[in-house]
């Protein structure tokens, strides 16, 4: 699949999440991992999805999402809750902060990607001490996508 309709594809799932749970979806909350699979080599994605409203935050909206991405081609996908007990944007930058050697060398090699959403953007900096917290821990430019 060429590199180009990937991202696209993702957003198209998230425009019908965003369309059934009637939000705006400019407005979704989002930072999503590209990365190449170790076993098979395969780009896939992990994403984490915040600030839905708490009627959303179920195994249906998590269903809603699989069966979105499985419709437009995009194989298989496994959506779960997020458990709160875990820090998922550490995981998902883990490779900005230089502490994993083989992660980081992904980033290096330019094979995984790190978006977030302007909606996430948008929330982040509507909390100042704790979206320039982290985004200086992460040492990320305020850009919607990077690296390039």
């Amino acid at each position: 699949m060429p590199e180009r309709v990937r991202p696209s594809m993702f957003n198209a799932a998230f425009r019908q999440l965003a369309q059934e749970l009637h939000l705006h979806f400019p407005r979704l909350a989002w930072c999503r991992r590209e990365e190449l699979g170790d076993l098979l080599g395969r780009r896939h994605y992990h994403f984490l999805l915040t600030g839905l409203p708490a009627r959303a935050a179920n195994i249906a909206t998590c269903f809603f999402l699989m069966h979105a991405w499985e419709k437009i081609g995009g194989g298989m996908a496994r959506v779960r809750l997020y458990d709160q007990g875990q820090d998922g944007l550490a995981y998902l930058t883990k490779c900005l902060s230089g502490g994993d050697a083989y992660e980081t060398s992904k980033f290096a090699e330019g094979l995984s990607h790190l978006t977030l959403s302007d909606g996430l953007l948008r929330m982040l900096r509507a909390r100042p001490v704790l979206g320039e917290r982290r985004l200086a821990q992460r040492n990320t430019p305020t850009a919607g996508c990077f690296p390039s």
